[in-house]
């Protein structure tokens, strides 16, 4: 089928509160009620459902899509031209993904052979434990320029972020947590910068930036 391309709308300026207070991620009151029942759900509840894996696991199996853009950059070396970035984010382990599942979906997105992966949070989904079995899924997903990760909120609702940060590490992939990297290519160097979770972390894109 022949492949359909559309234009974004404008982007819209960043306002610093949100227009319906009780729906604020960070203090309203029904997203701190909502955080706590799921929270709980996934942790106390869905994992001791029979089959609780079988429906999210159809729909990936199924419905994998890889959405592609290309994104100019105003002075980017000549070396890094065509440079490809695999982006996945809210992989949300737990009661709801096989292990089997996520394993057969990073399999096919390996082959796309990217240039670079990025993890871009929501590993987990509310403890450590459940992103554990996933190690070698996570692991076999390389790239030449490197694989890197930064935090998303569920990462923090584990209450154990420095367990998240190991687990990327023990899967070779690089946690940016306000921190940069230099990637080189052909002689050439590119700053890659991470930030903390936007809502409940303490992001620092300056101090990222000091760091490249």
């Amino acid at each position: 089928p022949a492949m359909r391309r559309r234009t974004l709308d404008p982007p819209k300026p960043a306002v610093s509160q949100h227009p319906r207070a009780h729906f604020d991620p960070k203090s309203g009151w029904f997203r701190r009620i909502e955080r706590a029942s799921n929270l709980f759900l996934s942790h106390r509840v869905w994992p001791r459902a029979p089959g609780s894996a079988m429906a999210y696991t159809a729909i990936l199996e199924r419905f994998l899509t890889v959405a592609e853009a290309e994104i100019p950059i105003a002075d980017l070396p000549a070396p890094f031209d065509g440079t490809t970035v695999l982006f996945l984010s809210d992989v949300h382990a737990g009661p709801f993904l096989s292990r089997g599942a996520l394993a057969r979906v990073f399999a096919r997105l390996a082959t796309l052979a990217a240039d670079v992966v990025i993890h871009g949070g929501d590993m987990a989904t509310s403890n450590v434990r459940e992103i554990l079995h996933h190690e070698d899924a996570v692991a076999g997903l390389t790239a030449p320029l490197g694989a890197f990760a930064v935090f998303g909120n569920h990462d923090h609702y584990t209450g154990d972020l420095a367990g998240v940060g190991r687990f990327f590490e023990s899967c070779g992939v690089r946690v940016l947590n306000n921190d940069a990297i230099a990637l080189a290519r052909g002689g050439a160097h590119v700053a890659l910068a991470g930030i903390d979770d936007w809502n409940i972390g303490r992001p620092d894109l300056g101090a990222a930036l000091e760091r490249s």
